[in-house]
């Protein structure tokens, strides 16, 4: 593939990250919360469970802004080290792919369509 539309396919591949942060923290914790407190969850367990749901929040923005940091300055010219966005390229894939072997729910993909447009855009030359 072509380095332009290659490193376009990582940007947008960021980008979906960044935007799936959103309905991540407002509209998944709430309905996990709800299920938790149906099940009687201690408060203090729901509590632990929120620190790490939005801790995941927060790591899903930063992934996706370090990726899509790195394809702006590559389109504008510059030269950054691409290391950065395949390591969150890799992650996001390999973590999609673990979630579909222990769920083998269709939701994985989430993770692995972008993850893998991340890795095609910071993998290749030019």
């Amino acid at each position: 593939m072509p380095a332009r539309p290659r490193l376009l396919v990582g940007l947008v591949g960021s980008i979906v990250m960044l935007l799936s942060a959103i309905p991540h923290t407002l509209l998944g914790w709430p309905a996990q919360r709800q299920v938790l407190e149906q099940a009687h969850v201690p408060a203090q367990t729901i509590r632990g469970l929120q620190i790490g749901w939005q801790f995941g929040g927060v790591a899903i923005v930063t992934f996706g802004l370090i990726a899509a940091i790195a394809f702006v300055q590559v389109l504008r010219g510059h030269a950054p080290h691409m290391r950065a966005a395949r390591l969150v390229g890799l992650a996001y894939t390999l973590f999609g792919v673990w979630a579909w072997f222990l769920s083998r729910e269709p939701f994985a993909l989430v993770f692995i369509v972008p993850g893998l447009m991340v890795l095609t855009g910071a993998t290749g030359k030019g």
